[in-house]
């Protein structure tokens, strides 16, 4: 488990006052990295010896951290959507819900890359591992699709509390990942540009490169060039920009 501060020097528990701080999601996101750098090169020594070990660990973690919803779909306990708060109340916000949309795609992508890797690998070992992920995968809780069209954040259709917060956290399913994509469900995709459109162009550094990105797997290169032209202005003449050198 690795959560939402880890940096160059390898820690792993939440460190900060920041309500992000807990985010047990850390270790799936940062094995995509190295799985993909597989898919780049096809290397089964660097798969058997560093990609599949982490990616094991992780969904060891997953497979025990789910909990059953009513209905029978699987979903995180408790969870933060980085770093976003919600109304749940009259003038009340809170952080933590259970299921939030980033957790379950992280665990999603996770899984189907275990069982790609073990579909390759036939760990006899892992056998009985490969067969729990592939039934909780098929339980995990699916997308949802909020009352302004837009992908929604968390298993309840909450009010942001700022919505026009420069964090997509819940759109990783479309980018980083590939979950959503342009053969997929026309009606999700949709959604993911309804939450571009309501979150507005606003942002910096990494937050403004994540909407060019997703702009771009949307196939919209004029909104992906727009946010690319703002994001490369100084802050000091535009503050969703960049510090100067």
């Amino acid at each position: 488990v690795v959560h939402h501060n880890t940096d160059i020097w390898r820690h792993t528990e939440p460190i900060d006052n920041c309500k992000c701080a807990f985010w047990p999601m850390g270790a799936g996101w940062l094995v995509s990295h190295l799985w993909e750098h597989y898919l780049f090169n096809g290397d089964l020594d660097f798969l058997k010896k560093t990609v599949y070990p982490l990616l094991k660990g992780s969904v060891e973690f997953y497979k025990d951290w789910l909990v059953p919803t009513v209905n029978g779909f699987l979903i995180t306990p408790v969870g933060h959507s980085p770093e976003l708060n919600f109304q749940s109340g009259d003038n009340e916000t809170s952080s933590f819900a259970p299921g939030p949309t980033m957790d379950i795609a992280i665990i999603r992508e996770s899984y189907s890359r275990f069982l790609e890797a073990y579909s390759i690998l036939l760990y006899e070992e892992d056998k009985q591992l490969a067969e729990t992920i592939s039934e909780q995968l098929e339980k995990l809780h699916p997308y949802l699709v909020g009352r302004y069209g837009h992908l929604q954040e968390w298993l309840q259709d909450f009010e942001d509390a700022d919505s026009k917060h420069r964090h997509i956290s819940h759109l990783y399913g479309i980018f980083p990942g590939n979950q959503i994509h342009m053969h997929a469900d026309l009606r999700l995709l949709s959604a993911v540009e309804k939450v571009l459109d309501r979150r507005g162009e606003g942002g910096m550094g990494w937050s403004k490169t994540w909407k060019q990105a997703i702009w771009a797997r949307l196939l919209n290169g004029e909104k992906a060039y727009s946010h690319l032209q703002s994001q490369l202005t100084l802050i000091s003449e535009n503050k969703e920009g960049i510090h100067p050198g």
